[in-house]
């Protein structure tokens, strides 16, 4: 009967980790038999078990996805920029040297913003 009101009274406001292991909680021989809060399981990883650790992958992945998304806009940037130099070409051959070497200065611009949006991507999914 003690052993019954005892366990009612945990299981309204804490919690063990030998419950949580399946065990008794008045296991003797229990590994890690500490008395926790409920509201700190959800602080508790499957991959370590310590507090305060969290890992939200999908978030991480998430913000990823979101920051690879202006690499789609740095591609079509490109895309407008050749079409330009095609444009101005046909309007003028006179100038193409000098169209195609600003066409090449803006597009190590463009890929400046990619590699660094790639990066944002990275630092965003593993950090």
């Amino acid at each position: 009967m003690l052993a019954n009101s005892l366990s009612r009274h945990l299981s309204r406001n804490y919690i063990t980790f030998a419950n949580l292991r399946g065990l008794s909680t008045f296991d003797l021989n229990a590994r890690n038999n500490l008395v926790i809060n409920k509201s700190q399981l959800g602080c508790l990883t499957p991959y370590n078990n310590k507090f305060g650790v969290r890992y939200d992958g999908g978030v991480a992945t998430l913000g990823a996805a979101v920051a690879l998304m202006s690499v789609g806009g740095v591609a079509q940037g490109i895309g407008n920029l050749f079409a330009a130099l095609v444009s101005g070409t046909a309007r003028n051959p006179s100038i193409k040297e000098d169209l195609f070497t600003y066409t090449l200065i803006g597009m190590g611009f463009l890929e400046f913003l990619a590699i660094v949006c790639i990066l944002m991507g990275a630092i965003m999914m593993y950090s």
